[in-house]
């Protein structure tokens, strides 16, 4: 597949600029890019982006904790459902700027993203600097060896290149135990906190680590070089050995064969949870359904049961401007569940109109419109006006119907939807007898 482009430039827009900074290093480096930053936005941009993704080899999202980001975070979670190659910039939660109301549901927000992240193996970067440091490593495997070696800039990141893969190479058998104890002993939430807290709160030890693991191997080189050849064999050797397993697994956790689902349906509301759910049941009353609520299970949770359910269904009310379960909206879609979901936006039709997008463009950010948290009192309302057209551009190609202020509408699509799967001979399966948080309308 050719691309036209090497990086796409998404994330973070408004006053933000990292774009600025890192463009003239992309040009120096001659590494193809799409700026989707403008000055004034407009609808038309989601399909102009649509297409840019699709052209690239790499999705770089940069979350800047200044902005409200919430088309951004909507768009990594869709994308690393999908699959797409991203890598994505992370900030500390502890340095997002937002008003007391709504600092409890962001940090909430960005801890379901990087569950999803984790879970999904999605390289997640500290820095910017970090990003183009994994970019420039992608690309240079795409470049011919001459053409590398015609330029300084990336004849270093070549020698770069080297000099970091011969330390991971000689440093796996080490690498290995350190692996297999920490997934053995360790819960998967454990590990996901344990990175997190390294990198972000004490970088600085693993820079030690790093400078002790080639200090130890310089040293076994010059003064042991037997036992260093040793090393290197038994490195070569379980990297033959690991590789062709690592791909075998690969294979096995992305099966194209028919998936088992526990659930026939997974409902997140905002919506006053008795009115919603009492209106499910007298209509759903006729189906023997297996559901599981959003809140019956944890945070680390939430990613299996939506990917284990057949049908998605939201009700999301704009009144609570809840970044959180947009996202997890966006993930739904992304996750190729069909989804069938209701905005309520009864609260915000009279301020439609004021929900102009000026100032800053691209993909998935909070432009500046969405500003700053602290500047623009409507903000929150500009963000999910924006978060819904963009929803929508994902739902376009895949398997997602969206109402707004149509409860009624909304339930009717997803009865379809679950008559469809009943009597769908495929679907007549016990699998749910072994969950016991499963609920039964009958």
């Amino acid at each position: 597949m050719s691309f036209d482009y090497d990086v796409f430039l998404g994330g973070s827009c408004g006053a933000t600029t990292w774009r600025q900074e890192l463009i003239p290093h992309l040009r120096r480096l001659g590494i193809t890019f799409f700026n989707p930053q403008r000055d004034s936005w407009c609808e038309d941009m989601i399909k102009l982006e649509h297409d840019a993704k699709e052209k690239s080899r790499i999705l770089l999202f940069v979350v800047d904790y200044r902005q409200r980001s919430l088309v951004t975070l909507i768009e990594i979670v869709y994308l690393a459902a999908l699959r797409a190659p991203i890598i994505v910039v992370l900030p500390d939660e502890r340095s997002f700027v937002a008003k007391p109301s709504e600092y409890y549901d962001r940090c909430k927000t960005v801890d379901f993203v990087r569950r999803v992240l984790h879970h999904h193996r999605v390289p997640t970067c500290v820095s910017v600097d970090e990003a183009v440091t994994l970019i420039e490593g992608i690309l240079l495997k795409n470049k011919a060896v001459k053409e590398s070696l015609k330029s300084l800039d990336w004849l270093a990141i070549w020698f770069r290149c080297c000099l970091t893969t011969a330390g991971s190479l000689f440093s796996l058998p080490l690498n290995l135990i350190f692996f297999f104890i920490l997934h053995h002993v360790c819960s998967e939430s454990f590990r996901m906190h344990f990175e997190y807290i390294l990198r972000y709160r004490f970088p600085k030890i693993i820079l030690l680590a790093r400078v002790v693991k080639y200090a130890a191997l310089l040293m076994c080189m010059f003064y042991n070089p037997i036992f260093f050849i040793l090393l290197a064999f038994c490195s070569l050797l379980v990297a033959y050995v690991m590789v062709p397993v690592l791909k075998r697994l690969q294979d096995i956790a992305l099966p194209a064969g028919n998936v088992q689902y526990a659930y026939h349906l997974y409902m997140n509301t905002t919506i006053p949870t008795n009115e919603c759910l009492a209106y499910l049941y007298s209509r759903l009353k006729n189906l023997k359904v297996t559901f599981a609520l959003a809140d019956d299970f944890l945070p680390e949770q939430r990613l299996g049961a939506i990917a284990s359910s057949l049908c998605v269904f939201y009700a999301v009310s704009c009144s609570t401007n809840s970044i959180y379960d947009l996202v997890k909206l966006g993930y739904a879609i992304g996750s190729g569940a069909t989804v069938v979901a209701n905005f309520s936006t009864d609260s915000i039709v009279h301020n439609t109109s004021r929900a102009v997008y000026n100032g800053g463009g691209g993909s998935g950010a909070a432009a500046a419109a969405e500003g700053t948290v602290a500047t623009e009192t409507e903000s929150p309302l500009r963000s999910y006006c924006r978060a819904i057209l963009y929803l929508k551009d994902m739902a376009s190609s895949r398997d997602v119907s969206f109402f707004e202020n149509d409860l009624n509408s909304a339930v009717d699509r997803i009865l379809k939807c679950l008559q469809c799967c009943c009597q769908c001979s495929d679907m007549q399966y016990d699998c749910c007898s072994s969950y016991t948080s499963t609920k039964m309308i009958a």
